[in-house]
């Protein structure tokens, strides 16, 4: 599996205007949470006192050489300039790492996995 995924995968996959209804990022970790569960996989929520920016998620699926690390985002938010740090320094470290600010963005996320599990 590729570190980068910049030529395949929107990194920071945007959808277009906000509307005042788009959902909260609470609801889009939800969906990726059931999602990543349906298909026998772990998302665990990543807590790392003293290290500022680390993504919300270290997901686990079946059958996969390494975890991936997951930032959740309302629609149209983009990682802090910490977090966005933090993303570069696990992907110099040969991590994948993806942010995602829509449902739309979990579906393809998924569909990813699955193409590379």
């Amino acid at each position: 599996m590729k570190t980068d995924h910049s030529d395949t995968w929107p990194v920071n996959h945007r959808p277009g205007k906000m509307e005042k209804d788009a959902p909260r990022e609470s609801t889009i970790e939800q969906h990726f949470c059931t999602q990543v569960h349906l298909r026998g996989g772990a998302a665990m929520k990543w807590s790392s006192p003293g290290n500022n920016g680390v993504p919300d998620r270290i997901v686990f699926f079946p059958g996969a050489e390494r975890p991936v690390f997951v930032e959740l985002k309302k629609p149209g938010e983009k990682p802090s300039p910490i977090q966005a740090a933090t993303h570069n320094t696990l992907r110099r470290l040969g991590q994948d790492v993806f942010v995602i600010d829509s449902k739309a963005g979990v579906d393809e996320f998924i569909g990813l996995m699955e193409m590379v599990v």
